[in-house]
C-alpha cells in the first residue's frame, strides 16, 4: 500500500482483523492513529497475508522501493521477502496520491503542487515505476476520495468561504505564494501553469472530481500502452450506479490496437479520450442526483448551478486536450522500454490494472466524515476495503479456472 493517510485507515482497519492489538487500544478506523509511522506492517501467520503500508503522499516512485529494499520489512520477518523466495507468493500493489496535491492557500500549504499539474504523467510514471520495481505483479489503484468542505471548520471554513467570493484573487494570491522553487520546483515562473495548478488543485470536492477523470485517463492509456487488462469492474459493486459510467465500461479492456502484448499510447487514446469524455458528460448529468442524496447548501434535488456546469465541462474539454497531447508525445517518441512487451506474469498470474473507485464510494457522503475533517470517511472505509477484495477475489477466481481448464 502506496498512499495517504486514507491508505493508513485502510491499513489500520486491516491490521486491527489480521493481527490482534496492533491498534494498540485505537479505534480501527482512525486515520490519525499511528501516524507518525511512516512505513508500516502486520502479518498474519495462518492466513499468509501481509499488509504493508508507505506513506507516499506524492506518488514517489522512490518510495515505492521500500518492500524491495528492506529484506526483512519493519517485524523482522519474511526474510527475505516472501515475494523474492516463494513461488506461493503474490504482490499486489495498492496505490494512489491526491489529497495532498490539493491546497487552501496559507491554511493549507502546496505540498505537491508539479504532480497536481502533471498528475496523468504522475499517474503513468507511478504506475511503471512499480512494474519495473515488481516485475509481473498486479496493480489496483484507487481514486481520490471526495472532499466535502461543508464539514470545515474554523480556518478551512474561512478560507472556501474566501473561494466562494472571489476564486480569481484566491488564485492570484497561490501563484504569488507558491512560485519558488521549493514548492514549484520545474513550473518554478511558469505562471500559466501554476494559475492551472493552483486551480485545479483547490481543496474541493470539484477538484477530487478532476483528480479522478485524469485517473482513469492515466490507467487507461496505461492499460492500453502495455497491452493490460483491467479497469471495468473496480468501478462496480459498492461505488454503486455513479461509478458504473460510460468511461467505466469504455476502458475495461485494451481495446482492439493492442496486438502480440504491445500497446501504443497513441493507437489507445482515442477510445480513452472518448471514455473520459464521456465519464465528464455523466457527471455534468449526475449532480442533480448527486446534490439529492447529500446537499451541500443548497436545496435538495436542486439543479447544478451554471458555474459547477460550465467548470465539469471545462474539465471535459481540458481532458480531451490532454489526451490529445499525450497521444502526439507518444507518437512521437515511439514504444517506451516498459512497453515493448508486457511483464511476465508473476507464478502465472497475468499482471492487470484495475481501480478502486474512492471518489464515488465517498461523493456527496458528508454525513460519514467528521465534522472539520471532510476527506476521511471513516464509516466508508469497509467498503473501500471489500471493493478491494472484490477485485482480488475476481482476479484468483479467474486465475485458479484459468489454470483448470487453460
Amino acid at each position: 500500500m502506496n498512499g495517504d493517510s486514507t491508505f493508513r485507515q485502510q491499513k489500520n482497519f486491516l491490521c486491527n482483523f489480521l493481527k490482534p492489538g496492533f491498534m494498540r487500544g485505537g479505534w480501527a478506523l482512525d486515520n490519525t492513529h499511528l501516524f507518525r509511522e511512516r512505513e508500516s506492517t502486520c502479518y498474519n501467520e495462518t492466513l499468509g497475508i501481509r499488509v504493508t503500508f508507505v506513506d507516499n503522499s506524492c506518488c514517489d516512485v522512490s518510495r515505492l522501493a521500500y518492500v524491495a529494499q528492506n529484506a526483512t520489512g519493519p517485524e523482522g520477518k519474511p526474510n527475505p521477502p516472501a515475494w523474492a523466495q516463494s513461488e506461493k507468493t503474490l504482490v499486489v500493489l495498492y496505490l494512489n496520491c491526491g489529497l495532498h496535491l490539493l491546497h487552501l492557500g496559507s491554511e493549507r500549504p502546496f505540498e505537491c503542487l508539479p504532480q497536481q499539474y502533471h498528475y496523468v504523467e504522475t499517474i503513468q510514471e507511478f504506475s511503471r515505476g512499480a512494474a519495473r520495481l515488481y516485475p509481473g505483479s498486479p496493480q489496483i489503484f484507487m481514486t481520490t476520495n471526495d472532499v466535502c468542505e461543508d464539514n470545515f471548520r474554523s480556518s478551512y471554513a474561512g478560507a472556501v468561504q474566501r473561494i466562494r467570493t472571489n476564486v480569481t484573487a484566491f488564485i492570484a494570491d497561490c501563484v504569488k505564494r507558491n512560485n519558488k522553487a521549493s514548492v514549484a520546483g520545474p513550473l518554478l515562473n511558469n505562471t500559466a501553469a501554476l494559475e492551472k495548478a493552483c486551480a485545479d488543485g483547490l481543496f474541493i470536492s470539484n477538484a477530487t472530481r478532476s483528480l479522478r477523470t485524469r485517473m482513469l485517463l492515466a490507467l487507461a492509456l496505461e492499460r492500453q500502452h502495455r497491452g493490460l487488462s483491467g479497469g471495468g469492474h473496480g468501478f462496480v459493486g459498492s461505488g454503486g450506479a455513479s461509478a458504473a459510467t460510460p468511461a467505466a465500461a469504455a476502458v475495461a479492456s485494451p481495446g482492439p490496437e493492442a496486438a502480440d502484448g504491445v500497446a501504443e499510447a497513441a493507437a489507445g487514446a482515442g477510445s480513452a479520450e472518448a471514455a473520459v469524455a464521456a465519464d465528464a458528460d455523466a457527471d455534468v448529468a449526475g449532480a442533480a442526483s448527486e446534490s439529492a442524496a447529500a446537499p451541500s447548501g443548497s436545496a435538495a434535488g436542486a439543479e447544478p448551478d451554471s458555474e459547477e456546469v460550465g467548470g465539469r465541462r471545462r474539465l471535459r474539454q481540458d481532458t480531451k486536450d490532454r489526451a490529445s497531447r499525450l497521444s502526439g508525445a507518444a507518437a512521437a517518441r515511439g514504444k517506451s522500454p516498459i512497453a515493448q512487451k508486457t511483464a511476465a506474469p508473476q507464478h502465472g498470474f497475468t499482471p492487470f490494472i484495475d481501480v478502486v473507485d474512492g471518489f464515488s464510494i465517498t461523493a456527496g457522503q458528508c454525513w460519514a466524515s467528521q465534522a472539520s475533517d471532510g476527506r476521511h470517511y471513516p464509516y466508508l472505509v469497509p467498503m473501500q476495503v471489500l471493493d478491494l477484495f472484490n477485485i482480488m477475489h475476481r482476479r484468483l477466481v479467474s486465475r485458479t479456472v484459468s489454470s483448470v481448464f487453460p
